[in-house]
């Protein structure tokens, strides 16, 4: 039979989606009556394997006896059911593809698909009924966001990256660290103008700036930075930007960097701004590569440039 479809049950039988269903969340509900097995239509053979039914949840009741789950798809045996009705104990593990707690409350809402499997000895009735053993619910897989960008600042548990914008990354021991070349780091050892590679999300704050949980950091290698005031207005399409380091004007304490189709222009925020929008004047910071020429004023490639708020006056 396949017309197991979602209702819901008024609240003066039982209480419907009352509790989440992981393990935790079912201990204070006493387990209903197990199967008799008088009334199993496997054969002693049978029963030694484990049955199961993956599709998807189409119903969790709360009774005064116990929880019981429906479920409804396809058995994962040729024997197994379609429709099985499940009592769900305190004990019954509720894990995701990946081994990690889940919850079947969520798992309902969602109409994601979940494995039950349980206890060959099952009811002659239509649906049968039978006595849960665990339950592999499946989420889906949420690709991390990756950019790479310079380490601006770094605190407890964080960094502040800033590239294409500038984002907070927080920081566990879940997040890996490693180095270009795959060598396992410490947080202790990334420091601001590390160039660096963020695998982070999928959450995110609307803040400004974001802030999300970073899942792994590459450190690609070392940058420098410099602060200074733009030299002269840049146009649309300008390829270099002229900084005066120190306000002297003397070349040697200058310097030019080459911008290219990889570089980042933004604010303190993090929105990018447009190269027109940087004038004679514009105080920035800028993180560009450690190759330097050795002409007056040196040289060098950008990689991130934020133009900094004018001062308070």
């Amino acid at each position: 039979m396949k017309a197991w479809s979602k209702f819901l049950l008024t609240t003066t039988a039982v209480t419907l989606l009352a509790l989440p269903l992981s393990a935790s969340a079912l201990s204070s509900v006493n387990a209903t009556e197990p199967v008799p097995t008088a009334k199993v239509i496997e054969s002693k053979q049978e029963a030694v394997e484990q049955a199961g039914t993956k599709g998807l949840l189409q119903q969790i009741v709360h009774t005064k006896k116990g929880t019981q789950v429906f479920v409804e798809g396809e058995g994962i045996r040729p024997v197994d059911q379609d429709i099985i009705v499940l009592n769900v104990t305190d004990s019954v593990p509720v894990v995701d593809q990946h081994g990690n707690p889940a919850d079947l409350l969520e798992a309902l809402q969602q109409e994601w698909t979940v494995t039950a499997y349980y206890n060959p000895a099952i009811t002659k009735s239509l649906p049968a009924k039978g006595n849960a053993e665990k339950f592999v619910v499946e989420r889906p897989e949420v690709k991390a966001m990756v950019s790479t960008g310079i380490i601006d600042s770094t605190g407890k548990d964080r960094v502040v990256m800033v590239g294409d914008s500038k984002i907070v990354l927080n920081l566990s021991e879940e997040t890996v660290i490693t180095d270009k070349d795959g060598k396992k780091l410490k947080q202790s050892d990334l420091k601001a103008g590390q160039r660096i590679e963020a695998h982070y999300g999928p959450m995110m704050t609307a803040s400004l700036p974001p802030i999300s949980p970073a899942q792994k950091i590459v450190v690609l290698g070392e940058t420098s930075r410099v602060e200074g005031v733009v030299g002269k207005d840049m146009s649309k399409d300008a390829k270099s930007i002229y900084i005066d380091t120190a306000g002297d004007k003397k070349r040697e304490n200058d310097i030019i960097l080459h911008l290219n189709e990889d570089t980042s222009i933004i604010n303190i925020v993090g929105t990018p701004v447009k190269p027109e929008e940087i004038k004679k004047g514009t105080k920035i910071a800028a993180y560009h590569s450690l190759a330097t020429t050795f002409s007056l004023p040196a040289q060098s490639s950008a990689y991130v440039i934020v133009v900094l708020p004018d001062p308070v006056k």
